[in-house]
């Protein structure tokens, strides 16, 4: 609040944020966070919004630079794909490794596609989007596709906090898909038995919100170890 007068307040009950608007919250933290930017405070500026959520009812607020939901503690959206495929009369589900060069959790394993959900687009609409960029699965595949779940994710990774709703949902993909990465995000791909997913939980092979999304598949549809 000191260094930011124009869009913070503090008193006792912590830190306010001073605007009359979703419009003016978003144009003064995003001068601030430009301000930060250039001071060197963090180096990466993606150039993307999203919406701030209320972290009550998940609501969207206002728009944001997508860095700025770290750095502020702010909840935003995502959307997450569990894409099942019958093999041999046994459920399996295409899982993707992450890239190597990716700032955050390089080489873990993850849904078959899980993204942010960008400002003004439905939970769904990220999840045609995000699935295409990473995996390569046409828009016609997840017509029938089923949001089952909801849950909040709440990670502290050093001095930033993660909020995030997560969107999850579940697809019956085709056996002749096979996944292809168009963004360079992905490193492989591997279709995985149900036995091989509780091996790959229990070695915390998957990241925070993928875990959550897979467990809750494998709860939903009463697959025990």
């Amino acid at each position: 609040a000191r260094f930011a007068p124009q869009v913070f307040h503090e008193n006792e009950g912590g830190f306010h944020l001073v605007a009359r608007s979703g419009e003016e919250a978003s144009v003064g933290l995003t001068a601030l966070l430009k301000d930060w930017h250039r001071a060197g405070v963090f180096t990466r500026w993606r150039g993307e919004a999203l919406d701030v959520l209320d972290p009550e009812t998940f609501a969207p607020l206002f728009p944001l630079e997508r860095e700025g939901r770290v750095l502020l503690g702010l909840t935003m959206a995502g959307a997450l794909l569990n894409g099942v495929v019958m093999r041999n009369g046994a459920p399996h589900l295409w899982v993707a490794q992450r890239a190597k060069n990716k700032s955050i959790d390089p080489l873990q394993w993850d849904c078959l596609a899980n993204g942010a959900v960008g400002a003004g687009e439905t939970a769904r609409e990220a999840l045609v989007r995000e699935a295409w960029e990473e995996a390569g699965v046409p828009a016609g595949l997840l017509q029938d596709s089923l949001n089952t779940s909801q849950f909040t994710i709440q990670h502290q990774d050093g001095e930033y906090t993660f909020f995030e709703r997560a969107f999850c949902f579940d697809a019956i993909l085709p056996l002749s898909f096979s996944p292809v990465n168009n963004d360079g995000e992905v490193e492989r791909f591997e279709c995985v038995s149900v036995a091989r997913l509780h091996a790959m939980l229990g070695e915390g092979a998957f990241t925070l919100d993928a875990t959550l999304a897979i467990k809750d598949w494998l709860l939903r549809n009463e697959f025990t170890a």
